[in-house]
């Protein structure tokens, strides 16, 4: 496991006008922008500012809900991500992929898009849709093609699509391009391979048609919010977002990760993140405020996704500092954008700065390097 007594890593969800479904009435009119590039470039450059370790970009093939007084849409998450990538520096770009329905060549192929618009700061969150997601029948009926699996039968079909996409991503050798004049040719075809993989769920051959992207492997994060996540994570993840509403439920799923990494015999860091729900006021005053405008006539809202926490910027930083044994950093949900962004990057980075708990500076050229991890040999080049 990653040593947590290292400076914090930190990541953020940008996604609409936030986590709770009413956000938008904070601000109507800059609401408006939630659909526009320029609304998410804004985001990023304080989040770069900042120096944050990566930008959480959620994605599902389902409306948000069925209540019309709701923020609803999205846009693609890999698209959005690529958009920024030539437009930040630093900071890492993670788009997450409902696994159960897109295709893992289609994964192999965008994030590895991805790290080359980034120049190495991909990664890429996989995400499920079986029977414990609420919106699971809502997503198979947009493709139908199949019925909701059970959530076993989803993670054990999501281990395939990891293991898939790792072998595509080193489906070309870093030097199959050879750009030879004298006998003209690009690719030494020797260099690419097919994956051949068959399973219970798909069979892919490969090669894939995009060149082995600048870091390799781009990250594999995983969120884990059940326990029949934890062994996709222990296999393949690099980093682990555990989401649990309460932290003796979280601390309950990192312990079962860690000992499930160590069953697995790791050979690399597995870097493991708290995920947090957060509303963010400067006062308990203007806590109280938002709350009045947020959950007036909301009638049932969703369970947020990780740990809650609703207080000033001081408190935070508290939380932050303390996040427990076996936690990295955090995935931080924002009830409200911008505005929680703005507080967070103003008000409470500075304060983990000052008490060193947080970088001042990027270090590292890729998103690998910032998480400890080295640039994996390919398993086909020996």
């Amino acid at each position: 496991m990653a040593d947590t007594t290292l400076p914090l890593h930190l990541g953020v969800s940008l996604g609409g006008t936030g986590t709770h479904p009413r956000a938008w009435k904070l601000v109507p009119d800059q609401s408006r922008g939630a659909f526009t590039a320029r609304y998410y470039l804004r985001l990023a450059a304080l989040a770069q500012e900042a120096k944050l370790d990566f930008l959480y970009f959620g994605d599902a093939y389902a409306l948000q809900s069925s209540d019309d007084r709701d923020f609803r849409g999205r846009l693609d998450a890999v698209l959005l991500a690529s958009r920024l990538g030539p437009a930040t520096e630093g900071i890492g770009l993670v788009p997450a992929f409902t696994v159960t329905h897109a295709e893992p060549f289609h994964v192999s192929k965008a994030v590895a898009t991805l790290d080359f618009a980034s120049l190495g700061r991909a990664g890429w969150s996989i995400r499920t849709a079986g029977a414990d997601d609420p919106y699971a029948e809502e997503q198979s009926e947009h493709f139908g093609r199949r019925a909701v699996p059970t959530t076993e039968q989803a993670y054990a079909e999501a281990a395939d699509v990891a293991e898939v996409v790792k072998r595509l991503f080193d489906s070309w050798e870093d030097d199959a391009e050879i750009r030879d004049l004298a006998t003209g040719r690009f690719i030494d075809r020797d260099k690419l391979h097919y994956v051949d993989f068959a399973g219970d769920f798909f069979s892919v051959k490969g090669p894939s048609i995009t060149p082995r992207p600048p870091q390799g492997q781009p990250v594999t994060v995983v969120p884990v919010d059940t326990s029949a996540a934890v062994p996709v994570a222990a296999r393949y993840a690099e980093v682990a977002i555990i989401s649990a509403t309460d932290r003796a439920a979280a601390a309950e799923l990192v312990r079962q990760v860690q000992q499930a990494a160590v069953e697995a015999g790791r050979a690399t860091e597995l870097t493991v993140l708290l995920e947090l729900d957060v509303l963010l006021a400067r006062s308990a005053e203007q806590l109280t405020e938002l709350r009045a405008v947020l959950d007036a006539d909301s009638g049932r809202l969703p369970a947020p996704r990780g740990v809650e926490f609703q207080g000033t910027p001081e408190e935070l930083v508290e939380v932050l500092a303390d996040l427990g044994p076996g936690f990295g950093g955090a995935l931080v949900d924002f009830a409200a954008l911008p505005s929680g962004l703005e507080l967070f990057t103003s008000l409470v980075v500075p304060r983990l700065q000052e008490r060193g708990l947080f970088r001042t500076e990027y270090a590292e050229a890729t998103l690998r390097e910032r998480f400890g991890l080295d640039r994996p040999t390919n398993v086909y080049a020996a």
